[in-house]
């Protein structure tokens, strides 16, 4: 298990939607309780929805990473089999 599931089992596992259903069935939830209940609700969809996106961000940057390295070790390979190989370096605008 990834730190990813490990995150969302824990939010998964807070008491809110518990909570969220004890406050739709109790008559003598006071006002104040009932906020703090329902932004504690909102605020564990929030996390989930951000841990989503960092997850599928992390997973995004790894391809790329793999893809760079990839093109890389084709880069070294292709510069080792031809050792005569003059590069030059410029800055892109013609001169």
């Amino acid at each position: 298990m990834d730190d990813f599931e490990k995150a969302i089992r824990f939010l998964s596992e807070l008491p809110t939607d518990r909570a969220m259903k004890d406050v739709a069935k109790g008559k003598y939830i006071t006002e104040s309780i009932k906020r703090v209940v329902e932004t504690m609700a909102l605020s564990k969809m929030d996390i989930i929805k951000s841990l989503r996106h960092m997850n599928a961000r992390e997973k995004s940057l790894e391809k790329m990473l793999s893809a760079t390295l990839i093109a890389d070790k084709a880069m070294i390979d292709y510069m080792n089999a031809n050792p005569n190989l003059k590069i030059e370096f410029t800055n892109g605008s013609p001169d």
